[in-house]
């Protein structure tokens, strides 16, 4: 009974070696970008959308869009952003605060 165990691991050790040799491809690291650029490029994205919204609002007060879906469309996505925004900034001040307080 020993001896098949010992055969069987064997058998395994020789099946891992082959599994070790073959290439499997690597997913390659994804692109680093710091913290603070991620934010500001966020805060500079939904900044854009709020002017475009505002833009078609006022395109749409002069009479040249004449499509109201279009407008509450623009607006409804900036406010959405900015909620979104909003959450992200509550996320990382209560984590702040959390890790503060493990600190203290």
């Amino acid at each position: 009974m020993k001896v098949d165990l010992i055969q069987q691991v064997n058998n395994t050790s020789g099946l891992s070696d082959m599994m070790r040799r073959e290439t499997i491809p690597q997913a390659e690291p994804p692109a680093k970008e710091n913290f603070a650029g991620l934010l500001k490029s966020m805060v500079e994205d939904v900044n854009e959308i709020q002017h475009d919204a505002a833009e078609l609002e006022t395109r749409f007060l002069k009479g040249e869009i004449s499509d109201v879906h279009q407008v509450m469309i623009a607006a409804e996505e900036a406010s959405v952003s900015f909620k979104l925004l909003m959450e992200i900034r509550n996320k990382l001040l209560e984590s702040y605060r959390e890790i503060m307080r493990m600190h203290a």
